[in-house]
């Protein structure tokens, strides 16, 4: 353990790191801004609502969603630039490809222009809720329970539509976007990749057996993903063939974190737990206070995680197990 800070509430966004600073947004409504070398507050911010997202938007500016609202705060101070309000709910996390921003409702994306908060556009095809967003080259990508859809960033306009055969992955699911393919996690186990230019599904594989829980990520020509049994899955992210699946019940509501060879998950059973990605053997894991809701962050060789009584933690890695 390099350092521990409370502060006070618990968390479950992921949380963000920029220029030497951890963002963390709490269930109280607070955005608390730490340097990462020695765990001391810099700024805190209030938001008023429990805060669900935090994002490294452009440099020096960072976004988080608070209930209905997103905010843009100067990533220094944590001054706050502009909001804006989303009618009903936010049901997906906000994205952005340094231009713009892009949130979801319950039917609709709306584009957010970064320097003044204005919107520019908004695909509404008056259907089910999106559960993502991403975003890059132009593009913007996002789901239904049924569909995968493109959308021409400049415009809002649907370039192309991919029906899937189950429900697309839980509310807090961003498909992982490497060498333009989407890797999308189903209701049913199977997990797509979708070539994100055309929507033309590359391969379908069904590695988990149960439903898909958490997001995929990929890194290093390897996509990972959870099941509802707590087991972690390891694959091949150009052919979909299966690599590996952890010997260990790991039972989490978060998407894991690929890094250096190595994957982070933090657990409900209250840990962290690091393993290899080339086997999925377990490594290490550490306990923590309570249940951890966000995924890890790494940087430097350091990971960051913070859990549901409110913990923040720097773990430096040296390797074990």
């Amino acid at each position: 353990m390099k350092w521990s800070l409370d502060v006070k509430a618990s968390v479950h966004a992921s949380l963000t790191i920029m220029n030497g600073l951890l963002y963390a947004g709490d269930n109280s409504g607070r955005v608390h801004a730490v340097e990462t070398a020695t765990g001391s507050g810099l700024w805190r911010f209030e938001a008023g609502n429990p805060v669900h997202s935090v994002l490294a938007v452009a440099e020096g500016t960072l976004g988080i969603t608070a209930g209905p609202y997103f905010h843009l705060l100067d990533a220094h101070t944590g001054e706050e630039r502009w909001k804006f309000k989303v009618r009903q709910r936010v049901t997906a996390l906000p994205e952005t490809d340094g231009g713009a921003v892009y949130l979801a409702n319950t039917n609709s994306v709306y584009a957010l222009n970064l320097a003044t908060g204005e919107k520019t556009w908004t695909y509404c095809p008056r259907i089910a809720p999106f559960h993502w967003v991403a975003a890059a080259g132009g593009r913007v990508w996002t789901a239904t329970e049924r569909a995968v859809y493109g959308v021409d960033a400049a415009t809002g306009k649907r370039k192309w539509r991919t029906p899937v055969t189950a429900p697309v992955s839980s509310l807090s699911a961003l498909s992982a976007l490497s060498d333009w393919v989407l890797y999308v996690g189903s209701g049913n186990g199977h997990l797509y990749a979708v070539d994100a230019l055309t929507g033309l599904i590359r391969w379908r594989s069904h590695p988990t057996g149960r439903d898909v829980s958490t997001s995929p990520v990929v890194a290093d020509g390897l996509v990972c993903v959870s099941n509802d049994a707590g087991l972690l899955c390891g694959i091949d992210a150009a052919t979909g063939a299966n690599r590996w699946v952890s010997a260990e019940r790991i039972p989490t509501q978060s998407p894991p974190t690929l890094a250096e060879g190595t994957v982070y998950v933090g657990s409900s059973d209250g840990h962290l737990y690091a393993l290899s990605a080339e086997t999925g053997a377990a490594r290490w894991r550490l306990p923590t206070t309570r249940p951890v809701r966000s995924s890890p962050t790494v940087s430097d060789g350091v990971v960051y995680i913070a859990d549901l009584g409110g913990w923040l933690y720097a773990v430096e890695d040296h390797g074990g197990m």
